[in-house]
């Protein structure tokens, strides 16, 4: 890859990469919505506010990962907002560490 001038990606990247791509079957009529709330650095209290706001103005996709230590905030954030399930799009990604 070098030699093509491109960057260098580590196996530890190839790794997240993958796992972050991995796509499962959804229900034929499902369609995701293009724009969603990411929850990178958000913590605690904060967390569940920010994504509890996002969910009051309209975000149904939210994107959320292990590594980020803020899984059950978002959960109480989608609780709190009372939004039916088949509403909301959850992802969420495994830290590498976490694959087995």
């Amino acid at each position: 890859r070098a030699e093509s001038g491109e960057k260098s990606v580590s196996r530890r990247q190839e790794v997240v990469m993958t796992l972050g791509t991995l796509a499962l079957p959804r229900p034929a009529a499902a369609v995701s919505p293009t724009l969603g709330l990411g929850t990178c650095c958000l913590k605690g209290e904060a967390s569940e506010e920010q994504v509890y706001r996002g969910l009051k103005i309209g975000y149904r996709f939210i994107d959320t990962a292990s590594h980020y230590e803020n899984e059950s905030s978002v959960a109480a954030a989608v609780r709190r907002s009372g939004l039916p399930r088949e509403q909301l799009f959850l992802v969420t990604k495994i830290w590498f560490d976490d694959t087995g």
